[in-house]
């Protein structure tokens, strides 16, 4: 009798995900890619022990959930935590051997209802680095202006659009006042790189890098001039003035 209780329990339970909602045409084959998924909250779906919505960390392993590609085609898929509600999910490229808060890269975004059985009103919010990619006018930034909604964020969650300037540089900057503690500055600026998603490409130039007068954000001076169109992600490291080091990354593409 016990054992057709459990079996009965099994048969009626719950499934812990979907199956394949994330659809992602990137073009590239043989790549390792996740996603992490995150409810209306803005908590992360922690695939560890018991998987559950959690507050989302730095431990990037406890919440990437594997995109498996149709082989040979380049388009990769994956499926969503079966909890119904709102979903928001960041598609991520990872560099090494397991999954990472500081390498890997952000080239992909969606958000779609799930309703308990299938996924509606599903929208691609961006696709960096798919030459198929689109990117919703909403996640565009007109003020040049990387911003990031949470601490907990590393990448700025909207993309800045541009086109090459043929004759001089520009200024783009980054957000830091959710990255640091409360009532901390940026006491100086460690470091800013910028790297093609597509290595083959001719990045643009930081030429400066300096806090804001206000302390909470970045200037990046970046000459773009013999840049290629494409993808690019700048990162960039500020010690405050609580002897902290933060880092964060922005996306900018070039067309």
């Amino acid at each position: 009798m016990k054992r057709l209780a459990i079996l009965i329990a099994l048969l009626f339970a719950s499934p812990l995900y979907g199956a394949n909602e994330v659809v992602f045409n990137y073009g590239t084959t043989g790549l390792t890619l996740y996603f992490v998924d995150f409810n209306a909250s803005g908590q992360a779906w922690d695939t560890t022990g018991t998987p559950a919505y959690e507050t989302f960390t730095t431990t990037r392993g406890d919440y990437d959930i594997a995109l498996t590609e149709v082989t040979g085609t380049g388009l990769y898929t994956g499926s969503l935590p079966a909890s119904t509600g709102q979903h928001y999910w960041s598609i991520y490229l990872q560099a090494g051997g397991s999954p990472s808060a500081t390498d890997d890269v952000l080239i992909g975004a969606g958000a779609g209802y799930y309703n308990g059985s299938a996924l509606g009103d599903t929208a691609i919010i961006s696709a960096v680095g798919s030459a198929a990619g689109t990117i919703s006018p909403k996640d565009v930034d007109d003020e040049y202006k990387w911003r990031f909604t949470s601490k907990q964020k590393i990448t700025a969650d909207n993309i800045i659009v541009d086109t090459p300037s043929p004759s001089g540089t520009k200024t783009y900057s980054m957000e830091f006042v959710k990255a640091m503690n409360a009532g901390q500055t940026i006491s100086s600026v460690v470091s800013a790189t910028v790297a093609g998603v597509d290595v083959s490409d001719t990045e643009p130039e930081i030429d400066t890098s300096a806090a804001a007068p206000n302390k909470r954000e970045v200037h990046l001076t970046v000459d773009d001039t013999a840049a290629s169109l494409g993808d690019y992600v700048f990162t960039v490291t500020v010690l405050t003035t609580d002897s902290q080091t933060v880092t964060r990354k922005g996306k900018l593409r070039l067309e």
